[in-house]
């Protein structure tokens, strides 16, 4: 991937690199594992390990039994919403963003089609046409900003996300790093789809 030009440039430096490309929350896990053992850290990576995979099973747990009827359709994007934006980017199969929505709860409405590491660009009709019950913004910038982008939007205001309140911006850094900070999100999706329930 685009590591390996940065990787030779450190080896011509005579220094060590170590490249990890997590894409799904096992591979986070897995990474963490590796990690511990490269850096000598193997009971911290440990105790993480477990703690990640004891998040992915309580919240997998309480969502289990809801059939998938009854769980919210969900968008991901992490395009800050602007009428000059040709396209949406958003997050499918092979992502660890489309696991962490289905193991809160959801369903992503991109969940059938995959690209670069899960991530793919999708038109502005495509979202209309299939007009979730839950947005998801990775926003950069002012999260107060970004909504009312949204509810000013001329395509978006007409979502029914939009229109019913159930639109939730969270850190656009944050969630398009794959490490283990990522997890916390389990709970912060599955409260906003089902109230904390």
């Amino acid at each position: 991937g685009f590591q390996f030009p940065e990787v030779e440039k450190l080896e011509k430096a005579n220094l060590t690199a170590y490249v990890l490309n997590a894409n799904t929350l096992t591979d986070i896990i897995k990474a963490v594992g590796q990690l511990g053992a490269v850096f000598n850290v193997k009971n911290k990576a440990d105790k993480l390990v477990s703690e990640l995979r004891n998040k992915m099973t309580e919240i997998g747990q309480k969502t289990s039994k809801i059939p998938l009827e009854s769980r919210p359709t969900v968008f991901f994007t992490i395009t800050t919403p602007d009428e000059n934006a040709k396209q949406l980017w958003t997050a499918g199969t092979g992502s660890y963003m489309n696991e962490l929505i289905v193991i809160a709860g959801g369903r992503n409405i991109a969940a059938p089609y995959t690209g670069n590491n899960g991530w793919l660009p999708v038109s502005w009709e495509w979202l209309v046409k299939n007009d979730p019950d839950v947005i998801i913004i990775g926003a950069y910038g002012d999260p107060k900003e970004v909504e009312q982008a949204v509810k000013n939007h001329s395509i978006m205001k007409n979502l029914k996300a939009v229109k019913q309140g159930k639109v939730l911006i969270v850190d656009g850094d944050e969630v398009s790093q794959a490490a283990p900070h990522i997890f916390k999100y389990l709970d912060i999706f599955y409260n906003f789809f089902y109230g904390g329930k």
